[in-house]
Formats: structure tokens, sequence, C-alpha cells
């Protein structure tokens, strides 16, 4: 359909980020952990997801996991400021205001802070 998209992030409210950033920041490290797992734990994500789905079927299971844990999840975990500032447009350009600009809807700066930290660098060992 190519149309721009974010697969998966972290949402917080501007007020969450400039109050409690410390909190937001301990979120994105989860949230870089989780993938991790289940990069790492295949077997225990499809059981997970056989249950929260309530799908028995085997190959529609190692499916699903490949699609998230192989071709869409981004270790990287940027928001590609590209695919904010296309849906910003998309959606003004049918008709909803939008207010403020696609740079004051992402803040990848928790990332950066992971990169620089070398959290991602231990955890991803590379």
């Amino acid at each position: 359909m190519d149309l721009p998209f974010v697969y998966s992030s972290v949402h917080a409210s501007s007020r969450t980020i400039r109050e409690r950033p410390e909190m937001v920041q301990r979120m994105v490290a989860a949230f870089a952990e989780a993938v991790q797992f289940a990069e790492k734990n295949p077997a225990k994500i499809k059981a997970a997801m056989a249950k929260v789905m309530r799908m028995k079927d085997e190959a529609a299971l190692n499916a699903s996991y490949d699609v998230y844990a192989k071709d869409i999840v981004d270790r990287r975990m940027v928001v590609p400021g590209q695919a904010i500032a296309e849906s910003v447009e998309l959606v003004r350009t049918s008709g909803t205001p939008v207010k403020r600009t696609a740079v004051e809807l992402y803040d990848n700066s928790f990332v950066t802070h992971l990169e620089k930290s070398g959290f991602l660098k231990e955890l991803w060992g590379k």
C-alpha cells in the first residue's frame, strides 16, 4: 500500500517526557530488552502468541513470529522521521487539522542515550 508507518514505539505525553525523563528512559530500555528477549526466546514468544491469539496453527505462529522478530523489528529502535513527516502530511491532506510539526511528534534522544551509554551494544553484543 506504500503508506508511511512506524511499526512500534513507546508513546509518552510531552509532559511525561519533560517531567519524568528517567522513567521514559527506563521504558525505552525495557522495550529494547523485550525485543532482545523475543529474538532469543522464540518458543516462549510463540507460546504467548498462541495463548493471546487463541491460535494453534503452528505455521501461522511461525509466520507471525518471523514477521515480528525477523522482518519488521528494528533493533536500533529509532523512530523514522521521514515516516512521521509523511504520515502527518497524509493526515493533513485528508482534512484533519494537525497543530504540530512532524519533528515535534517524536524524540529519539532516549535511544541515542542508550546507544552512547553502550546499553544497546551490551544487549545485542555488536
